[in-house]
């Protein structure tokens, strides 16, 4: 019986051992992936840093509705004053 006892204390080790094995290897990958985790999110943090600092010169870029209306006014004043030069041209053509 001591033989058989030692034999089965020799496979519950081995199981252990091999038990503890995975479970480190499990444990180690599972920390590797929580610091690219933490890496992605500085790097999303940055990311997003630099979208509002883009979106503030963008908007800096714009036209604004008064420039806006200003040449537009422009605009239609001279489309006005060549549809009357046009006038005058067809009534002494008349």
């Amino acid at each position: 019986m001591d033989a058989t006892q030692l034999v089965v204390n020799c496979l519950i080790l081995g199981l252990t051992g091999a038990m503890g094995f995975i479970i480190k290897v499990h444990w180690e990958g599972i920390q590797d992936l929580q610091k690219a985790d933490l890496e992605l999110r500085k790097a999303d943090a940055e990311l997003a840093f630099g979208m509002s600092e883009l979106r503030i010169v963008v908007a800096g870029k714009c036209v604004t509705r008064d420039e806006l209306d200003k040449v537009v006014n422009a605009l239609f004043t001279k489309l006005d004053r060549m549809e009357n030069k046009l006038d005058g041209k067809a009534e002494r053509i008349r």
